[in-house]
């Protein structure tokens, strides 16, 4: 199964309403808005539908807004409080989406891959925008200083946003 039937299996599964729209702003790649009578929906510009990866990217994290957001955060902002409280909310789904996207058994194989080969290579094997793994990898770096690939090699994580494999010590 791959990514995108993935994630629709799981938006059915968890009863979310998939809507795809022409009446978000032109700079709105998607939104989540769950209240308490209703089902969650998922709205997202169908301009971005035919780019895949895109599509994906913004499917996992507006799911991320569902598993990890209380209360709206939907709403505009009109004080620092909400505006800190939003991009909490955010940097929340982000974190779920890579996650779920980029679990580290997945990425292992690719990183053990890049000696000798351009970084651009992993993100295109992954099908991710590079953005997306530097987060992933960010939120990662908050947790380890560096991730065992295999029993001799080790993906260096405080040099971010500079990717090392080093010889592993252990």
């Amino acid at each position: 199964m791959g990514r995108i039937e993935d994630l629709h299996q799981l938006i059915e599964s968890e009863n979310i309403i998939l809507d795809i729209t022409d009446m978000l702003p032109s700079n709105v790649d998607g939104i989540y808005l769950k209240s308490d009578d209703s089902f969650p929906v998922i709205g997202i510009n169908r301009n971005i539908v035919n780019d895949k990866i895109k599509y994906s990217i913004v499917l996992a994290e507006e799911l991320g807004h569902h598993f990890t957001s209380v209360g709206d955060s939907s709403v505009m902002f009109n004080s620092y409080a909400k505006r800190l409280r939003l991009d909490k909310a955010e940097i929340q789904a982000l974190k779920w989406a890579t996650e779920y996207i980029l679990p580290i058994d997945k990425l292992k194989p690719a990183f053990l891959k890049m000696h000798n080969r351009q970084i651009d290579s992993i993100y295109n094997e992954l099908e991710v925008p590079h953005e997306f793994l530097l987060a992933r990898l960010k939120f990662l770096s908050h947790r380890f200083d560096c991730v065992d690939l295999d029993e001799n090699t080790a993906l260096l994580l405080t040099t971010l946003p500079n990717i090392y494999t080093i010889a592993n010590v252990d």
